[in-house]
């Protein structure tokens, strides 16, 4: 146990602690003192460790007790388990170092929203900030007689809508999800770390962007009528591998938000699985509408209906 400015003595009660995995090592005598032999000498007050990402489990999911408690029958989770996170990769400890130096711990710009906010939890895969975009010092309605009363009563009402100031940050939680939307303690944990760090008069939304469910519709021809079965699994399990929105995509990168999938996309995805011909046809559904920019949206996999043409193989 030794540092540049700090040395353990063989005689110093001292010891580490690995915070992420709750591994304690103690002293070997050179650096720091080899504790005393026996049992129950080493008294610990207080000590606290997850098991990181691992441990969010969702509500009523944890119904086994460990050890037995005397009166207890049975034991549910009525709340979702939030906030373990796995260790923070080292390139990703590298960039948030590069952006400290630009924002200083302070959220001024929109990229600043963006930056602290995966700074309150690792548990965030993705962030949108969406700074005012309306400004009505720039409408030119108020001094253009020539637009009707119906049009300019519109634009009063859509100003009266619109939240002076308003900054809204969208999240994606990082987990294996179809559709991964944050809980309410980690909305509010990235919600009480801006506040923190911003401007007291900050009028502040934070949750989870609009979802987009995408179904297709596809009607197959196998190579060979023995590899039916397999190629509609196959086919459904890549569809929903493709469109989830952090791990999906052409590149496996996910998907950016307000970025929809073209048919092109599923035709080329369907026809490279192996035993697949080709397809005979293809639609996509997309629901609900998209919202009007610059509110960000993201995808996400809904049920998917394969149709096998049998008749056709060979042909």
């Amino acid at each position: 146990m030794k540092s540049r400015n700090f040395i353990s003595r063989e005689w110093a009660r001292h010891y580490t602690i690995n915070h992420l995995t709750g591994e304690i090592q103690f002293g070997d005598g050179k650096y720091g003192m080899i504790p005393p032999q026996g049992r129950n000498n080493i008294p610990m007050t207080r000590h606290k460790t997850d098991g990181g990402a691992r441990g969010n489990k969702p509500a009523n999911t944890i119904n086994q007790l460990k050890t037995t408690i005397p009166y207890i029958d049975r034991v549910i989770n009525l709340e979702a388990a939030a906030g373990g996170s796995d260790r923070e990769p080292i390139d990703r400890v590298q960039e948030r170092g590069q952006k400290f130096i630009r924002h200083r711990g302070g959220a001024v710009t929109v990229q600043d929203f963006e930056d602290l906010a995966y700074e309150a939890s690792a548990d965030i895969a993705r962030v949108k900030a969406i700074a005012p975009t309306y400004d009505p010092l720039t409408e030119e309605l108020w001094l253009d007689r020539n637009i009707k009363q119906e049009e300019r009563d519109a634009r009063v009402n859509k100003l009266k809508e619109i939240k002076a100031g308003l900054v809204k940050l969208f999240i994606v939680p990082r987990n294996d999800s179809p559709q991964p939307i944050p809980s309410l303690a980690l909305i509010d944990r990235v919600e009480t770390y801006l506040r923190d760090r911003a401007s007291p008069t900050l009028n502040l939304w934070v949750g989870s962007p609009q979802w987009l469910q995408v179904s297709v519709t596809a009607e197959v021809v196998p190579t060979a009528l023995e590899f039916a079965d397999a190629v509609r699994t196959a086919v459904i399990q890549r569809l929903e591998t493709f469109l989830h929105p952090l791990t999906g995509g052409v590149s496996g990168q996910g998907w950016e938000f307000g970025r929809e999938p073209h048919e092109s996309d599923f035709y080329s995805l369907i026809e490279a699985i192996d035993s697949v011909d080709y397809v005979r046809s293809l639609s996509v559904k997309i629901e609900p509408e998209p919202p009007s920019p610059p509110e960000p949206f993201l995808i996400f996999s809904g049920s998917h209906n394969i149709t096998l043409f049998l008749s056709e193989i060979g042909g």
